[in-house]
């Protein structure tokens, strides 16, 4: 997951503090985040006590209420009846790419060919002297 280290002046984080009135909102956004994260999807069921779960929403208004407040300021979309996290696959596209190389089998080893016979190298890093 990635949290831009300016989303506490970012507009969309101002008018979610303010149209909640609470003065961190961060929390519930990377709960979301978190649970996009976790099941490999930005897309969930447009179920507002769910959403209100996912993000552990305490009130004091009711979770249609809190749903309205994440598309209002715009970390929510409605879009063909289930709510998707706003540009959710475009930040953590590095993220995706991973998970799609990784179920083709990952990253091929590293090789060298000399002679025009192959061997594959296993990578060693130097270990730091506090951990030896």
């Amino acid at each position: 997951m990635i949290v831009r280290p300016g989303i506490y002046r970012h507009w969309k984080y101002r008018k979610l503090s303010s149209l909640s009135g609470f003065e961190y909102p961060i929390v519930w956004l990377t709960k979301l985040w978190g649970h996009c994260e976790e099941q490999r999807r930005c897309t969930l069921p447009a179920d507002p006590d769910q959403l209100a779960g996912i993000c552990e929403y305490p009130g004091p208004s009711d979770s249609r209420t809190f749903t309205d407040w994440l598309i209002q300021s715009g970390f929510l979309d409605f879009i063909n009846g289930e709510y998707q996290v706003h540009q959710w696959n475009e930040y953590n596209r590095t993220l995706i790419n991973s998970w799609n190389n990784g179920a083709k089998g990952g990253r091929p080893p590293k090789r060298t060919i000399r002679n025009g016979e192959i061997t594959y190298v296993a990578e060693k890093r130097p270990c730091p002297k506090e951990l030896e």
